[in-house]
């Protein structure tokens, strides 16, 4: 990296020069005279992993549904990739990137690994034929390659009752990325 410009020999520049992937500015939201967030500010930089902890009841569960869009904040600002967004719904929260995966999973023990993940995805697109039916081939190699992307080599075809619960996060984690993916693309598609 060279003084003069914060970029490292390949043009890049580091994690600490980029904008915050997440940035809470003031954040406050009340419940009638409950205050659940008061003024919460809180950074995260690129490839930073963050947990949240506390006691019950200090707002740890409002934060998250602001974070995605279940509620509004009362005050302050939220920006992702340094840009201000106004997260109003969860599918607005999914195409600016922003997934949670539940401690209580939400996936069905008695489907495959790969039916898991695409469940609630649009069946347009390579997964299916133009009458909605699913090419399972198709889907397995795209849960493959979704679980590839975090790291895991679990094979699509298992039932979700044969993983252990670190395995059926990772394929929950693999699902709520999709989402987002899926939920970008087309948000960008309607936009062009």
């Amino acid at each position: 990296m060279t003084a003069a410009d914060g970029q490292s020999a390949s043009g890049r520049k580091s994690a600490a020069d980029r904008p915050p992937v997440l940035e809470l500015t003031g954040v406050t939201k009340s419940f009638g005279p409950l205050v659940a967030v008061d003024s919460l500010s809180l950074t995260i930089r690129p490839n930073e992993v963050v947990g949240l902890l506390g006691e019950n009841g200090a707002g740890k569960s409002t934060l998250l549904k602001i974070l995605t869009g279940v509620h509004q904040p009362d005050k302050g600002s939220i920006a992702v990739n340094g840009k201000s967004v106004n997260l109003r719904s969860p599918q607005e929260a999914n195409a600016v990137g922003i997934g949670i995966v539940h401690q209580e999973q939400s996936l069905f023990s008695n489907l495959s690994v790969a039916e898991n993940i695409v469940m609630g995805l649009s069946k347009q697109g390579a997964r299916s034929t133009r009458f909605g039916i699913y090419r399972w081939g198709q889907v397995n190699r795209d849960a493959a390659s979704i679980l590839e992307r975090i790291g895991s080599r679990i094979d699509p075809r298992t039932k979700m009752s044969d993983l252990s619960f670190a395995h059926r996060q990772m394929v929950e984690i693999g699902r709520t990325i999709e989402i987002a993916r899926e939920t970008t693309r087309a948000l960008n598609a309607t936009r062009r």
